[in-house]
């Protein structure tokens, strides 16, 4: 097959997937017991250090993962990116597993998601492009996780053309 549909959680879970396509299916979420997931995570935790979690494929531990410290739904993306890289080149050998497993760690994020910076006064600034009530308030709940106790203050930057109309 030459091509891939990549099923995020539940989407449209009345929908019967095989008969709207002929791609190969890959279905991606969190482990919430409803599976077969052939990718999902379980054991989500967000510290200083960084969101960790354990990855599992077709709901076998497959590794532990370590990502920069950001919100929740981080871990969805790196699970899709981990599927595209096995339907690319198959991660059947412990050697690739560990590379991938590197890679995600060591990936950078995205400019305006989650930057986290100090300022002045024990001040920090996380720079988000949450742009809809779902992305705004993840990281709303990432910030309060990683600096508990500590205020928090949004500012609304309309920065393009696109989403200043909202």
């Amino acid at each position: 097959m030459d091509r891939l549909r990549v099923i995020v959680g539940a989407d449209a879970p009345h929908l019967n997937w095989e008969s709207c396509t002929s791609a190969q299916l890959v279905r991606v979420s969190e482990e919430l017991g409803d599976g077969p997931w052939d990718w999902s995570y379980d054991r989500l935790k967000l510290t200083n250090l960084g969101l960790e979690f354990r990855i599992l494929r077709k709901g076998l531990f497959w590794s532990q993962a370590r990502l920069l410290a950001g919100p929740r739904h981080n871990a969805i993306n790196a699970l899709v990116a981990l599927a595209l890289c096995d339907w690319h080149a198959p991660l059947d050998h412990p050697s690739d597993r560990e590379r991938a497993i590197e890679a995600l760690a060591s990936f950078p994020g995205l400019h305006r998601r989650f930057q986290v910076t100090r300022g002045g006064r024990d001040q920090i600034l996380i720079d988000d492009y949450a742009h809809h009530p779902t992305a705004l308030s993840a990281s709303i709940a990432a910030a309060r996780s990683l600096f508990p106790g500590r205020r928090v203050l949004g500012v609304d930057r309309k920065s393009t053309r696109l989403n200043s109309s909202h």
